[in-house]
């Protein structure tokens, strides 16, 4: 018979060697006790019982007990309503390693999108220094085409000018 996993809590009461975990009915579900047993001791060890040798057990300090249990009720509660199976067949290592990669490229992304917003910015500030540049140059080539305006040219620089004049008519046409 499949089990699903349903909500556990903690049962406050420490009527016991451990902390009790309970389902949602009060109905004692596993036991987090103060004494922690080596599994296969007698084998392990060649002992007759466990309490026979200190390398067989370790006291667990009450701290270690609730840590233990709410570790349990967390994990259980995370899982509610999925089949043992399925949980059996969870790859949570693999899925935190891949989570962790995952942010790490995530990270690596940001940084590199706040570079090319830096990049950006900055090629930004360059066109805007050259874009006043060039209208500096435009006002004061303007400038000095009105001061030849009535001024008696010869041929050479009188194509100068008007060349200058269709230069100027030019950017400011591709300008709008």
């Amino acid at each position: 018979m499949e089990h699903t996993f349903k909500h556990l809590v903690l049962y406050e009461d420490r009527h016991s060697d451990g902390v009790v975990i309970t389902d949602e009915n009060g109905f004692k579900v596993v036991e987090a006790n103060s004494m922690a047993v080596l599994l296969d001791w007698d084998t392990k060890l060649g002992i007759g019982h466990w309490a026979d040798d200190p390398r067989a057990s370790m006291e667990l300090t009450e701290e270690q007990q609730a840590a233990n249990a709410r570790r349990i009720v967390a994990c259980c509660n995370a899982l509610e309503g999925m089949p043992t199976l399925q949980v059996e067949m969870l790859d949570v290592k693999g899925a935190l390693d891949q989570a962790d990669e995952a942010r790490r490229e995530l990270e690596w992304l940001r940084k590199r999108n706040a570079q090319l917003i830096q990049d950006g910015l900055g090629n930004l500030q360059a066109l805007h220094k050259t874009v006043c540049k060039h209208d500096q140059l435009l006002a004061a080539l303007e400038a000095v085409c009105d001061s030849f305006q009535h001024v008696p040219l010869g041929p050479g620089a009188l194509q100068d000018l008007f060349r200058a004049r269709a230069a100027i008519a030019a950017c400011k046409e591709s300008a709008t």
